[in-house]
């Protein structure tokens, strides 16, 4: 089963807390990125609520940018999506979404993140090395400038999943990509570049999502295939799958 991306949306503006929207079409057991960035903030930050688990933290070392990322296996109801710190100059955040991704345990195969970065350079995401095939890397971007932004470029063989739209000067901050893996193996996806000149600091992330499996079902509830006539009135003979699992 194919990992797909479902969907996303942003939310920016001058505002100690934000709330992006929950990508359309997001359903059970997809996987959700919240990654949220923010200029010249104070000491407090409150994080989303209903069970996000935070993959790695960004914070300045001149005053320019922090942020954080997280991910969220989503459940029957969506959780929450406020978050923010305080005497922000302005915040973005936006939520990805992606389907067909591992279910028996954790989603994600390996991440990697780099150093914060305060030499004007953009965001560079580092190598990963994949241990399963079929696995979809997602690519994490965040710059800040003291200049109002261009548009992102996404690294090499990546397709756009989310680039921040300028709203203010010194914004558009965030971008995120993501390339299908087929093999097992190193990928890095390399660095995102920007129109703008003389960004103050740039941070980068690599995380990549297991697919789901599609394996053969050899029994149900203690009973072998063979031996099961009909699932909940429907013969065998006449099902593809069960539970997402070909006969």
């Amino acid at each position: 089963m194919a990992i797909t991306f479902v969907g996303s949306s942003l939310v920016a503006g001058v505002a100690d807390e934000v709330t992006p929207a929950e990508p359309d079409g997001a359903a059970e057991n997809d996987i959700l990125f919240y990654w949220i960035a923010w200029i010249r903030a104070g000491a407090s930050f409150v994080g989303p609520t209903g069970g996000w688990t935070l993959l790695n933290y960004f914070d300045n070392t001149d005053g320019v940018v922090d942020g954080r990322l997280y991910w969220i296996r989503r459940g029957a109801s969506p959780p929450g999506f406020a978050a923010g710190a305080n005497n922000t100059a302005y915040t973005e955040a936006t939520v990805s979404c992606f389907s067909g991704c591992a279910t028996d345990g954790s989603p994600i195969d390996v991440a990697a993140y780099s150093a914060v970065s305060t030499v004007s350079s953009t965001p560079d995401c580092p190598a990963v090395v994949t241990t399963e095939a079929n696995t979809l890397v997602v690519a994490f971007g965040m710059g800040a400038s003291g200049h109002a932004t261009g548009t992102w470029t996404m690294p090499s063989g990546y397709s756009v999943v989310e680039d921040g739209t300028q709203i203010l000067p010194a914004t558009n901050i965030t971008c995120v990509g993501s390339k299908a893996v087929v093999a097992a193996g190193s990928e890095n996806p390399g660095a995102f570049s920007n129109a703008a000149s003389g960004l103050d600091e740039s941070f980068g992330g690599t995380v990549a999502l297991r697919e789901a499996s599609s394996g053969t079902l050899a029994s149900i509830n203690g009973l072998a295939v063979a031996d099961i006539a009909s699932v909940n009135g429907v013969d065998v003979a006449d099902l593809a799958s069960f539970n997402g699992l070909t006969f």
